[in-house]
């Protein structure tokens, strides 16, 4: 009898084991469920702790919580290539960065801004390239003329890494003004400067029954519009030569002063190469050139003033370094540069060389000297106050 009550309660024994662990079961599997259907599943990350987080579609991805704010907290990367250190690309430099700061771009604490001068040294633009590649900046600006355009900006293209220039973009843009690659800016002029800079020309020195010649650096005037806007201005092309380098330069211009029915020698963008491949500076260049060219001259650049030509229509470069930089705030804010339109310029200036006029015996009108944004007095940058 004893034994049958002993065999009954470990049977009882039995039964009461088996329910209590049916029911932890189904409870863990509850538990579970109701986690993976909140998207709430624990994980062991490499250290052994556990860490949870979920993504707006609940998918499962420590890592990334971190970037999800699309870098919004994080300093941009900007470089600021300077050719030269003078008084222009300085205010170039100063109303860049004025437009940056109004955007929220500060140094030092939401961005990293790096000058870099090249002062038009030919053997910095391979150390320029390494180190921008190696910073690889959100943005690169290139306050440059000719010279670190051939030598850092053209090289930059097909890189991916954003590039706006201040001027001469023309040559990286497709038909509709957009960049075939990454690279935009402001353009070289716009529709109508050439024609009226040939206007100014005509009242400061009426080419009275002669013609004009141009030559220039390839690609960046087609004859047919250089041709088109003397039309307009009252004036007609004899001559158009491509001028590569600076040997080729000084050849057509002292072609062009021997040539009688020749009253204007225009140019459009000086050559800074030689044939050896080494750089000619602005300085000396211009030296020759007001030794030898004593014909008709009008220009499209600020510099060219300071350097003795007699008369420009010039693209205010300060109004040209906001448009970079308004362009450039726009790659900081995450537009993607090839949607990015290049820019025409919205601002042109008078300006003059009244020494260089006076060594042609020329005489300014004097609602042209009135009008003048900036009236150079000799050949060392000094202005008539």
């Amino acid at each position: 009898m004893m034994k049958k009550r002993v065999l009954c309660l470990l049977l009882c024994f039995v039964f009461l084991m088996a329910f209590v662990v049916g029911c932890g079961s189904s409870s863990n599997k509850e538990a579970n469920d109701e986690q993976a259907s909140t998207g709430e599943t624990a994980s062991n990350d490499s250290s052994g702790s556990n860490s949870t987080s979920n993504d707006s579609s609940g998918n499962k991805d420590s890592s990334n919580t971190q970037n999800s704010s699309n870098d919004s907290n994080v300093k941009k990367k900007i470089i600021i290539v300077k050719e030269m250190d003078d008084d222009i690309r300085n205010k170039v430099q100063e109303s860049t960065v004025s437009i940056l700061n109004k955007n929220g771009f500060t140094n030092g604490s939401t961005a990293d801004i790096i000058e870099i001068k090249m002062n038009n040294d030919e053997k910095k633009s391979s150390e320029v390239l390494e180190q921008i590649k190696k910073e690889k900046p959100d943005v690169v600006l290139m306050n440059a003329t000719q010279f670190a355009l051939n030598t850092v900006a053209k090289p930059l293209e097909g890189t991916g890494i954003p590039t706006v220039l201040y001027t001469a973009v023309e040559g990286y843009l497709d038909a509709n003004g957009l960049p075939k690659q990454n690279v935009t800016g402001v353009k070289t002029m716009s529709s109508d400067l050439q024609q009226n800079a040939f206007s100014l020309l005509n009242e400061i020195w009426p080419l009275k029954g002669k013609k004009a010649a141009f030559c220039t650096l390839p690609g960046y005037f087609a004859k047919e519009g250089v041709q088109a806007s003397l039309q307009a201005a009252g004036a007609e092309l004899k001559e158009y030569v491509d001028t590569p380098t600076v040997e080729q330069f000084q050849k057509a211009i002292t072609k062009f002063n021997k040539d009688d029915e020749i009253g204007w020698v225009l140019c459009g963008v000086w050559p800074v190469s030689r044939e050896d491949g080494k750089a000619q500076t602005y300085d000396d260049l211009a030296k020759w050139y007001r030794d030898n060219n004593k014909k008709g001259e009008v220009s499209y650049w600020d510099i060219s003033g300071r350097l003795g030509i007699v008369a420009s229509l010039a693209i205010d470069l300060p109004e040209c370094g906001n448009q970079a930089a308004e362009l450039a705030v726009e790659i900081l804010k995450g537009k993607d540069i090839k949607t990015i339109k290049a820019a025409d310029p919205r601002k042109t200036n008078i300006i003059l060389n009244k020494k260089r006029a006076d060594d042609l015996k020329l005489t300014i009108p004097a609602n042209i000297l009135g009008s003048a944004s900036t009236t150079f007095i000799d050949y060392q940058g000094n202005i008539s106050k």
